[in-house]
């Protein structure tokens, strides 16, 4: 069902206006997937709660009236496909059904398994070797929670790097980009940077 959602003290209209503002940041020229999938990013992150929607939604409105600023309707329409993705599973009203919809929108994967069954001939004993062969050098993050990097490396032939952001208070990771260098794919060098 995704990553458990620790309660926290109730946010107001205002704030919640404001944390959707951040979501709708440069989706006024996004494709309608990127759109529904913040949308349903805003829906986890607000554990599908139809009241924080339409007041957050109602607050956006006000703001547009007041002034011109235009991304305060991109927000209120963000808001409004959120609240139609709740809706539409009958989580307004059903906590059985928000607990579904939830799990539907992030299923939990579930712990990743490596293939051990991998048939051990000539081929896969040179690749291996060959990946022995790279060394990685760790680049640190300029700035706390930064992008760090592995630079992989063969001898002083650069022939990959794997760029990862590491958050140290909540111990989870993104992995940014791994690029292996074309001659030097098909080795493991990259599930090697991984592992």
């Amino acid at each position: 069902m995704g990553f458990p959602q620790v309660p926290g003290p109730r946010r107001s209209a205002e704030d919640d206006a404001d944390q959707a503002l951040s979501f709708a940041i440069g989706l006024d020229d996004a494709s309608p997937e990127r759109v529904a999938a913040v949308a349903a990013v805003l829906v986890n992150t607000w554990q599908a709660d139809s009241g924080r929607f339409a007041a957050a939604a109602a607050v956006c409105r006000r703001r547009q009236g007041e002034g011109d600023e235009d991304v305060w309707g991109e927000t209120a329409n963000l808001l409004d496909r959120a609240l139609r993705i709740v809706h539409d599973a009958g989580a307004d009203n059903d906590d059985d059904a928000r607990v579904r919809l939830l799990g539907q929108l992030f299923p939990d994967p579930g712990p990743f398994r490596w293939d051990t069954a991998r048939r051990r001939d000539l081929v896969w004993w040179l690749r291996r070797l060959a990946a022995l062969r790279v060394r990685a050098v760790h680049l640190p993050a300029g700035a706390p929670a930064g992008f760090q990097r592995l630079v992989l490396r063969r001898g002083l032939l650069v022939v990959g790097q794997v760029d990862f952001q590491v958050c140290q208070g909540c111990r989870r990771g993104y992995l940014r980009k791994i690029s292996v260098d074309g001659a030097a794919k098909g080795y493991g060098i990259g599930t090697r940077a991984v592992l």
